[in-house]
């Protein structure tokens, strides 16, 4: 598999990357806790649809941020009241 380019929102340690690949060879270095491994990670997870280091899928969203479905689940728990104040 070529992977071309790369955007994660909200995984792991990232709260914005957009990456592109070079065509032959790809160097991923950095300081410990940087995030390489997360990298990887979502890598492995795009390609065979789960993680090698979790079976809980909510240990992928970054910390403080929810997913897109616990979003939709709190808006249709707590529909907006489209009434106005008279």
């Amino acid at each position: 598999m070529k992977i071309n380019s790369i955007i994660l929102e909200n995984f792991r340690n990232y709260k914005n990357l957009e990456l592109d690949f070079d065509e032959s060879r790809n160097i991923i270095v950095g300081e410990n806790a940087q995030g390489k491994t997360n990298l990887i990670e979502a890598i492995y997870l795009t390609a065979f649809a789960r993680s090698f280091r979790t079976s809980n899928s909510a240990d992928l969203i970054r910390f403080g941020e929810s997913s897109e479905k616990d979003d939709q689940e709190g808006r249709q728990a707590h529909p907006q009241d489209d009434r106005t104040a008279e």
